[in-house]
């Protein structure tokens, strides 16, 4: 009868170590999501602005290439942050199903699916996303490298 008892404490402080690792993988996801963000967010700024001063930018007499090649850059990097984020996403929300599932006491079964479910998906991801993120960053740095070439010689 003492059994039973042992086992659920059992479960349930494995439950908490495993919980508190996945949360601390979460962390990173949301810190890496914060990023692409963020780069997002700078290399649309700078494609609008490009689109708002075409004109401007088609009667430049210097090195028409770089524009072109640092407007494709930044592209990119929007494209592979767009991705980056939605895996992150989905690694997270996986997470709060697994939170969710302990918070209402769920069954050692559920549980366990929800967690192996949120790990298996996240070595699923793990490659995709790094290279998004790195595919990202660089061609951040390659867009703006570009742009700044750009205005240097047209100045």
């Amino acid at each position: 009868m003492h059994q039973p008892a042992s086992d659920a404490e059992d479960f349930k402080a494995v439950s908490e170590r495993a919980n508190s690792a996945l949360k601390q993988l979460v962390d990173i996801y949301k810190y890496e999501n914060d990023v692409m963000k963020q780069l997002t967010t700078i290399s649309s700024g700078i494609l609008i602005l490009a689109a708002t001063f075409h004109e401007r930018l088609a009667a430049a007499l210097h090195v028409k290439w770089a524009i072109a090649f640092s407007i494709l850059a930044l592209l990119v990097c929007v494209l592979f942050s767009v991705k980056a984020c939605l895996q992150s996403v989905a690694v997270v929300s996986l997470y709060t199903q697994a939170q969710v599932s302990i918070a209402l006491g769920g069954s050692a079964e559920k549980v366990s699916k929800d967690i192996v479910e949120l790990i298996t998906t996240k070595k699923k991801t793990d490659k995709s996303m790094e290279g998004a993120f790195r595919i990202s960053h660089y061609c951040f740095a390659l867009g703006v490298v570009l742009l700044g070439i750009f205005i240097i010689y047209n100045l």
